[in-house]
């Protein structure tokens, strides 16, 4: 006995008045085509059956003609938009990327302190994490005769502390190891802590591998982890917006401080006005070239390939209706890719939609989008992961 499953086909006018036809993919990778006979109207239901499951498509006739539908789902991709500070920003990377949902002694043991913890960034780029104070003013301050009175004090108590440590030492050997023991036992539960972390937050995807490097709940506390800001790529509490007022280019906002090759990347999506959301991977800024694996509302998925900064150059490697997606706004989204070698595969709330091959990009950046077909478009994201391998 088949299975039913239900979902929307967007088309446009024109379409429903001379007729269509759309290659979907279905659960497993099969590919069925359908139909869509002329004089079609909104809200009509199309019947598919294959020997493994019957498919129910209800129709909806998208209002937008002419030159603002050409750019929607089912036409070449979008140009990014000029003022993007992506076009302008170096690529970068780090070393070790941060784990932000690991405990906060993990992250930063010193996180009680009243004096903040110095910038990541700052430290790995030879940037001192705070401005020195200036020198002239430090020396007077330095030799005032009530800080020269403090320096004596601290000198007497400093050294009653080591003559006390040596007698304390000598005269209790166990306690002096326990000491001991207590630091060390401190140092491996910070590290612990991270690996513990880590091992229970696996790669949920095939092959199941690789170690978790990036966690970042893409809240207010993450502007500083290296995603574009600005007017149209801003941190607010319910997660990191990506917005596109016009409807002639789309929008993008990088982590511009990550370069993976061979990765799991996933992130949560919520369309909450527009079109369409998704992620931009293996970036390479500086030439403008990267994947884009974007979504709409109506449940269109579209994979394409950029080779520059001209929509009209890019090159769509796969496109279909997504089965998986929950459409609409406000709809959430887990959206994810596994990047390994030339393989690329998309998968969306846990359910792979596509396979494909690709050796054109081998690393790169990460980032997310704000996709217009015909409406301004605000797309907010949560919970970027990923995991290399």
């Amino acid at each position: 006995m088949s299975s039913e499953l239900r979902a929307t086909l967007a088309i446009s006018k024109s379409e429903a008045v001379t007729g269509t036809s759309r290659t979907l993919t279905m659960p497993g990778g099969r590919k069925v085509t359908v139909n869509v006979p002329a004089g079609a109207y909104d809200g009509q239901i199309i019947r598919v059956e294959d020997a493994v499951s019957t498919l129910l498509l209800s129709l909806s006739i998208m209002q937008a003609e002419g030159s603002a539908f050409a750019t929607g789902p089912n036409s070449d991709d979008l140009t990014v938009a000029a003022s993007n500070p992506y076009l302008q920003t170096p690529s970068g990377s780090i070393p070790n990327p941060y784990l932000q949902n690991t405990p906060v002694h993990a992250q930063y043991p010193y996180a009680q302190s009243a004096t903040p913890p110095p910038s990541f960034y700052s430290q790995n780029q030879g940037q001192p994490a705070f401005p020195p104070a200036s020198s002239s003013l430090a020396a007077s301050q330095l030799l005032s005769p009530r800080n020269i009175i403090l320096a004596g004090l601290v000198l007497l108590l400093v050294v009653a502390g080591v003559v006390g440590a040596v007698i304390f030492t000598r005269n209790n050997p166990a306690g002096n190891t326990n000491v001991a023991a207590t630091t060390t036992a401190v140092a491996r539960a910070h590290i612990t802590a991270t690996a513990s972390f880590i091992a229970a937050n696996p790669n949920p995807y095939p092959p199941h591998r690789g170690t978790l490097v990036l966690s970042d709940s893409l809240r207010p506390d993450s502007s500083n982890n290296g995603w574009d800001r600005g007017g149209t790529c801003v941190f607010k509490g319910d997660g990191y917006h990506a917005s596109v007022s016009s409807t002639n280019f789309f929008n993008d906002c990088l982590n511009t401080k990550t370069t993976f090759s061979n990765f799991t990347y996933q992130v949560t999506m919520k369309i909450i006005k527009g079109n369409a959301g998704g992620i931009i991977f293996r970036a390479d800024s500086v030439n403008s070239k990267y994947y884009l694996f974007r979504v709409g509302g109506e449940g269109i998925y579209v994979l394409s390939q950029y080779v520059d900064n001209v929509g009209a150059h890019s090159k769509i490697l796969s496109r279909s209706f997504c089965l998986h997606c929950n459409l609409g706004l406000t709809q959430t989204n887990v959206l994810a890719v596994v990047a390994n070698g030339h393989g690329i595969t998309l998968y969306v709330n846990s359910q792979q939609i596509a396979s494909i091959n690709d050796s054109s990009y081998d690393r790169g950046q990460i980032g997310v989008i704000a996709y217009p077909y015909s409406d301004p478009t605000e797309v907010v994201y949560t919970n970027a992961k990923v995991w290399t391998f």
